[in-house]
């Protein structure tokens, strides 16, 4: 974590969490594919779940109290943001202010 006095004010005393994809469907596959493979059962595509678990355990340490929220990508990531930009959204109360970039 950077330390609060080497970042900018607006960005002091944030919660800063930064995800990487790793299905290769932007947070959005939940399926599994049973294929005919020497060493390959069963692909699992399951990122929408991870998306999911990642949120349900950042809501209780502090995003659910969010002032404001950015939700930002780019590439893979750009395509989760948009994906999933209204069910963030959906997350906050009314008065808390979404960014999206």
């Amino acid at each position: 974590m950077i330390p609060s006095f080497m970042l900018p004010i607006c960005l002091a005393e944030k919660l800063l969490v930064k995800l990487r994809t790793v299905d290769g469907a932007s947070f959005a596959g939940d399926s599994e594919y049973n294929v005919i493979a020497q060493t390959i059962n069963t692909l699992y595509f399951r990122g929408k779940r991870i998306w999911d678990a990642i949120i349900q355990d950042l809501l209780p340490k502090g995003l659910m109290f969010a002032e404001k929220a950015l939700l930002s990508g780019c590439s893979a990531g750009g395509l989760a943001t948009f994906i999933h930009c209204d069910e963030f959204a959906q997350l906050f109360p009314e008065t808390t202010c979404e960014m999206s970039q």
